[in-house]
């Protein structure tokens, strides 16, 4: 009889350290292909939740979160690799990068499933492919308010305005990588895995961006070190 997936453990967060990274890689390459690799999928999934839950708080739609459990967005997607787990060994990519693959598209599917009826009932203009963060306006404002003092909230309007300015000049990588580290709080190595790059360029991407930022912004109000 096939074994039960379990469920998501709520266990602390666990560092990624290099020897939790080594005990990762040794799973992946191991224990993933045997028959008691719903367990070894659990024990992976533990590693990265939080980093997972950060990324499904940030990448919800603001009109979905209200309605939306992020651990429920974690635990269907725990599901879903369960069942999809089989097809990992021919993924071309790291286990992070499948696993984000597979909650980003849990995440698309929230989106269709809640906003598309709002749209045909409102006509909002609401991105229903799980990037509606290319809008930069949710990006700019989240950015804007990471970077300054609470204290400067009364030149919120003008600040995001510059900001949304300098985003629209990166490449679209170059606000993902901001993403990933200022919001979901990756790594540069872990950015680099995601991001299929080197880790020089995760980090050479990632200074230059925020270099042109805090420039921009820094013309307007004192930036937070």
């Amino acid at each position: 009889m096939a074994s039960r997936p379990p469920s998501l453990p709520h266990a602390a967060e666990t560092l990624v350290t290099p020897d939790v990274a080594v005990q990762v890689s040794r799973l992946v390459d191991t224990e993933l292909a045997e028959p008691q690799r719903h367990d070894a999928l659990a024990r992976l999934f533990a590693v990265y939740r939080e980093s997972l839950l950060r990324m499904v708080e940030f990448r919800l739609h603001p009109l979905v979160r209200p309605r939306i459990d992020p651990w429920d967005v974690l635990q269907e997607s725990f599901l879903d690799a369960s069942q999809r787990i089989g097809h990992f060994q021919a993924f071309r990519g790291s286990f992070l990068k499948w696993l984000r693959l597979i909650v980003l598209q849990r995440i698309h599917w929230l989106h269709r499933h809640h906003l598309s009826a709002r749209m045909r009932d409102a006509a909002l203009d609401v991105s229903l492919e799980g990037d509606w963060l290319a809008d930069g306006d949710h990006l700019a404002e989240c950015l804007a308010g990471s970077l300054t003092s609470p204290s400067h909230a009364v030149q919120r309007n003008e600040l995001i305005h510059v900001v949304n300015e300098v985003l629209a000049g990166l490449k679209p990588i170059d606000r993902e990588v901001l993403v990933l580290r200022h919001f979901e709080h990756l790594d540069n190595s872990q950015v680099a895995e995601v991001l299929d790059i080197s880790p020089i360029a995760a980090s050479v991407r990632y200074s230059r961006a925020l270099t042109r930022l805090t420039a921009a912004m820094s013309r307007l109000v004192p930036v937070v070190q």
